[in-house]
């Protein structure tokens, strides 16, 4: 078994067989992977141009931890087993491209899963 020691506690490395169970365990523990003062949203929609390419990112992630400074992340979730290059970097490009062409719509998605979410 291989274990990760920092300062901030003991992990360990767990194989998961697929992609559905790996996101699963990372929404049971969002506080522990990310942190406070961050905004996981574990939420699958269609994003890009409707004659164009378009892509579906497993989540999104808004960080307030700079309050001045909101970043907001693209989240996919991956087994190592995929090809980095084939699958993994090809995915990235889509999304970059998907952005692009529907800031509006990602505006609009992320406001509906935020208004979605319960309160603090």
């Amino acid at each position: 078994m291989s274990q990760l020691v920092t300062p901030y506690g003991k992990f360990t490395l767990v194989q998961f067989d697929t992609e559905q169970e790996l996101e699963r365990a990372i929404v049971s523990h969002i506080p522990d992977i990310f942190g406070q003062r961050r905004i996981y949203l574990d939420c699958k929609r269609r994003i890009g141009a409707k004659d164009g390419k378009q892509s579906v990112p497993d989540a999104y992630l808004i960080d307030l931890s700079r309050p001045r400074e909101p970043q907001l992340y693209v989240v996919e979730n991956e087994l190592c087993a995929h090809d980095l290059f084939r699958h993994i970097g090809v995915q990235l490009l889509q999304f970059s491209v998907s952005f692009a062409q529907a800031g509006r719509r990602i505006k609009q998605i992320l406001f509906a899963e935020i208004c979605q979410q319960p309160s603090a």
